[in-house]
């Protein structure tokens, strides 16, 4: 029992080579996004850190070129190298802080559950190792089987695609592994009052709503995200207020945008910022409520917004008079009047490549 748990151990948590399926030097490098890094901070003592401990001070700058989103394989027992595992100490996680401040790391590769492979670009590689440098995990006294499933798994590889160091992390174990030509060594610290910012790689499971979309998307009328219920109410000031207050506070984590005459294709960052800067300044009345008018005349836009945990925000579409809003996944559109704003005819013919 002792030898499988030590396997299940080993294998589960801190061989991401094996578990995402191994990972061959990209191609070519992509520009470089602004430095994001910190210095290491120092260890937490035996009890563990509170997960609202600060950020460390920014540290080394990252030359980085993109990575590998792997597919997430059941492990099997590593082969060619032994391998120990242990309970890790705060001489091990000292040794961890210094290779990410010191290690020659080109690029990363990354999974979680997903079952798609795809390029992990320089941005999210600077997420995770900003997440890394700043993990403050605690010290077990004794070996826990927290069997939570579900298991992050990161390697970090050097310009000749050799793996220096991997990362497995459940929300309960923080598993490091050091690679030499040797052996592998794992070592096993208590990430349960740790709070690790890591980047979601949701986009990359092929039943996604966003499967694909990285930052956004232009798409056709036909899609079936498109579709809207067929309830419609003239908004209410309370309405108009909960409007305004969403687009003013929502953290948005993408758009999907649908405008007649326009092209199929990805939506760049820079337009996704535009068109919440348009929303958000866009002035918009109330109808009379004795108002019965039906200006529906086809085209206009159709602006879908995502959150961070992948639920939809809200639902709005303009065509020169009308502006709807559906909110979340409500089965009712709200009518505003947008036909004085000058913002929103910007929507119209933006240029949304």
């Amino acid at each position: 029992m002792k030898k499988l748990f030590a396997l299940f151990l080993a294998a589960a948590l801190t061989l991401s080579l094996s578990a995402c399926g191994g990972g061959d030097a990209p191609s070519a490098p992509e520009p470089q996004s602004p430095p994001v890094s910190t210095e290491p901070a120092a260890p937490s003592d035996p009890g563990g850190p509170s997960a609202g401990e600060p950020a460390s001070q920014p540290g080394r700058e990252w030359d980085l070129q993109p990575g590998k989103v792997l597919r997430y394989n059941q492990p099997e027992e590593p082969e060619g190298r032994p391998y120990s595992w242990e309970l890790g100490t705060e001489k091990e996680l000292n040794e961890f802080k210094a290779l990410l401040q010191t290690a020659d790391i080109s690029y990363l590769t990354a999974c979680d559950w997903t079952d798609v492979e795809a390029e992990l670009p320089v941005k999210t590689e600077l997420e995770i190792l900003q997440a890394l440098e700043n993990a403050q995990p605690g010290f077990f006294e004794k070996m826990e089987n927290p069997a939570t499933g579900g298991t992050y798994s990161i390697g970090l590889y050097d310009r000749e695609g050799k793996e220096l160091l991997s990362v497995g992390y459940d929300g309960f174990w923080f598993a490091v592994s050091f690679y030499t030509e040797e052996k592998i060594s794992s070592y096993i610290f208590d990430g349960s009052r740790m709070s690790l910012d890591l980047p979601s790689l949701e986009k990359y499971r092929s039943d996604s709503p966003f499967f694909g979309l990285d930052p956004g998307e232009v798409v056709s009328m036909e899609d079936e995200r498109l579709v809207v219920p067929l309830k419609r109410e003239y908004g209410t000031q309370a309405e108009l207020d909960r409007w305004n207050d969403l687009i003013r506070t929502a953290r948005i984590n993408r758009f999907v945008v649908c405008r007649t005459g326009a092209q199929p294709g990805e939506l760049p960052v820079a337009v996704e910022g535009q068109l919440r800067t348009l929303l958000q300044s866009a002035q918009l009345d109330l109808y009379p409520p004795e108002t019965k008018e039906d200006p529906v005349t086809g085209g206009g836009i159709t602006i879908i917004a995502y959150g961070e945990g992948g639920q939809p925000l809200f639902t709005a579409a303009y065509i020169g008079n009308w502006f709807t809003v559906r909110f979340g996944e409500e089965e009712t559109n709200i009518i505003f009047n947008g036909e004085a704003d000058a913002d929103l005819e910007l929507l119209l013919t933006m240029d949304l490549a």
